[in-house]
């Protein structure tokens, strides 16, 4: 029966060995395409501004900013919520990076975890980074891709012209 029981446990340890580092990957592909979504943002707002269409690019600019502008207020309060509101933070997220510090940071989280025995208040504690890194990036697919992605097909039916920066 022990035999049965050690066979178990090392089952489960590296199933969920493989189950963080699938994790691991999948938050390291949300930072990167986070930051290739910020690249062609900018991107898009300087082919707006050089082909003559400055209202387009300061339209495009205020759709990235400021809903992204709300979401670091939130992202700050969560911070501020929990205790745990440094500099760095407010570093990141004066940059509007608040997305990437959390992926970042639990990305972090979970390599440490992998480095020792998860207690269930580790676990926990993951849970929750997860959880306020997802809904961060859901509000800001919500509200900031979604706006920019309509008034962006407005710009592409009217100048009759589709690039690959602006075709999301």
């Amino acid at each position: 029966m022990a035999a049965l029981n050690n066979k178990s446990q090392e089952y489960c340890e590296n199933r969920d060995t493989t189950r963080r580092t699938l994790d691991l990957v999948f938050y390291g592909l949300t930072i990167a395409l986070f930051a290739a979504t910020i690249v062609t943002d900018l991107i898009a707002v300087i082919e707006h501004w050089f082909d003559t269409n400055k209202s387009w690019a300061y339209c495009t600019a205020l759709l990235i900013l400021v809903p992204s502008f709300f979401l670091q207020l939130l992202s700050l309060k969560w911070y501020q919520t929990n205790g745990k509101l440094k500099l760095f933070q407010w570093i990141s997220h004066m940059f509007h990076l608040a997305v990437i510090h959390r992926f970042y940071f639990l990305l972090n989280s979970v390599l440490k975890s992998m480095k020792s025995k998860n207690t269930l208040k580790e676990k926990d504690w993951i849970f929750r980074l997860e959880n306020d890194a997802f809904t961060l990036n859901l509000f800001t697919s919500l509200l900031v891709a979604v706006p920019q992605m309509i008034f962006q097909l407005y710009t592409m039916a009217v100048s009759q012209r589709v690039t690959f920066w602006t075709s999301k």
